[in-house]
């Protein structure tokens, strides 16, 4: 995820700081199949996330 990251920061003329922007979709695995900014977020810590986003509101 981290190559295809750096890939398409250099295809699209950005930079390292702008990883955040870019998100790898990975058919082949079940859990981790998305990440955002080079690193893999897990089902598991997107559904922590909205449970503490909901909890702010």
């Amino acid at each position: 995820m981290a190559e295809a990251t750096t890939i398409v920061l250099s295809a699209a003329g950005l930079t390292r700081a702008d990883a955040p922007r870019v998100s790898v979709l990975v058919h082949e695995r079940p859990d981790g199949t998305w990440s955002a900014g080079g690193s893999v977020v897990r089902h598991a810590d997107l559904v922590a996330l909205a449970q503490k986003q909901h909890v702010a509101e």
